[in-house]
């Protein structure tokens, strides 16, 4: 009877395991950069609220009859 010599696989990960990891690397390194950008912006302490309004003292005018 003839030998068969039977090699075991080597177990590698396929290839798109290691695309899936990449896009996912990419994307939170993109939002930590893009999230930090936009509170950058919107946390300034000099910011002034738009909507106040004061409205002026209504001026009185005393009129002396003599």
């Amino acid at each position: 009877m003839a030998e068969i010599h039977v090699q075991a696989k080597k177990k590698t990960m396929p290839i798109w395991v290691w695309i899936v990891a990449a896009v996912l690397i990419l994307g939170v390194i993109a939002f930590a950069l893009l999230r930090n950008k936009r509170t950058d912006e919107t946390n300034s302490t000099n910011k002034t609220n738009p909507t106040s309004f004061v409205q002026p003292a209504a001026s009185q005018q005393v009129v002396v009859l003599t």
